[in-house]
């Protein structure tokens, strides 16, 4: 079940700027391609990529999206397109991915993970690749708190582009199952 995660006191030692955060949304079981995606922690991911790439809040930077196809490359982060090595396959899936970002088919918290969902959460590992997140797998596992705060983890970076310490889910739009899944507090 998707809960709110204390932060560890291990990570404060790190950082003391995380205390201000006060809790980080997590899951019970990762999320995607081959994964156990139970509905709860399915409904959070899909919310949180519904809410900051298909409908990003406003931002004093607004970052727009792509209007063509080259200009996916851009927004994905160019360094990544020139550090990969750009396969047929590898080309394949991006434009895949970039005709589902033009047709805006956002993934809707409905707690089932379809290929909608995945690429989705592709895109959003492209977008974060390298320095936040360390592989582009269409999975998104739970935060681990041994690994502290500075892992590379697509949860975690889920949370900072949310950002969960600014958002009050209870006066959200986010599906009421998903609410009362988030009531609980776990270390």
């Amino acid at each position: 079940m998707a809960y709110k995660m204390n932060i560890p006191d291990s990570w404060i030692k790190q950082n003391a700027k995380t205390k201000n955060i006060g809790y980080l949304l997590n899951l019970d079981s990762a999320v995607g391609e081959n994964c156990a995606n139970r509905a709860d922690d399915v409904m959070l991911v899909q919310y949180i990529l519904m809410t900051t790439l298909a409908a990003p809040k406003d931002q004093p930077l607004k970052i727009d999206g792509p209007t063509e196809v080259h200009d996916f490359f851009d927004f994905v982060g160019a360094a990544f397109a020139a550090d990969a090595a750009m396969t047929d396959q590898i080309a394949r899936e991006y434009r895949q991915l970039a005709k589902t970002f033009f047709d805006n088919q956002a993934p809707f918290p409905t707690g089932k993970c379809d290929s909608i969902t995945v690429t989705w959460i592709r895109m959003f590992q492209m977008r974060h690749l390298r320095k936040f997140v360390s592989a582009v797998d269409g999975r998104v596992d739970p935060i681990n708190p041994i690994h502290g705060p500075m892992q590379k983890s697509t949860m975690l970076r889920l949370n900072v582009a949310l950002p969960v310490w600014r958002t009050d889910l209870e006066k959200s739009d986010a599906p009421a199952a998903l609410k009362s899944a988030l009531r609980d507090f776990r270390q």
